[in-house]
């Protein structure tokens, strides 16, 4: 019977009145719950009163005020000329980088220009790959003579 209500609470089964009476028992009962439901019945009969907790309450550390010091006027006033220091600079370059506007000649010879690089580094590329390889054939074929 006991065990079985044991198992109810470790389920969360149990009313009020049997808990209370898992909590009564606890004393006479001789299992590995024993000392679990005699801390409950111990806890419960401790009655809290109002000045319990104020011997904790002195204990914490109150916060430190600190004090608020202002800005100066020389310290505002340098970091609003840099602000707009800074977005003139920035208005001036938008302005005068977008201001450019390109004929379709000189977008054809940017074109032209840009595909012969790239050709030529293509050319380098391709001759290198050639060379790798003959090196490596080179290679291979000194590998089989050391070998024989």
């Amino acid at each position: 019977m006991m065990d079985d209500m044991i198992q109810k609470y470790w389920t969360g089964e149990t009313n009020i009145q049997e808990e209370l009476s898992l909590k009564k028992d606890a004393p006479y009962r001789q299992d590995e719950d024993q000392e679990y439901f005699k801390l409950l019945s111990d806890f419960n009969a401790i009655e809290p009163s109002e000045n319990m907790l104020q011997p904790l309450w002195n204990e914490v550390e109150k916060p430190k005020t600190t004090k608020v010091t202002r800005l100066r006027p020389k310290t505002w006033l340098r970091a609003a000329s840099m602000v707009v220091a800074i977005s003139l600079a920035g208005w001036y370059w938008q302005s005068q980088h977008s201001a450019r506007s390109y004929t379709d000649t000189e977008v054809r010879l940017a074109y032209e220009q840009t595909k012969l690089s790239l050709a030529v580094l293509s050319n380098k590329l391709n001759n290198n790959a050639q060379l790798s390889t003959q090196n490596l054939a080179k290679f291979s074929s000194t590998q089989k003579r050391i070998q024989k």
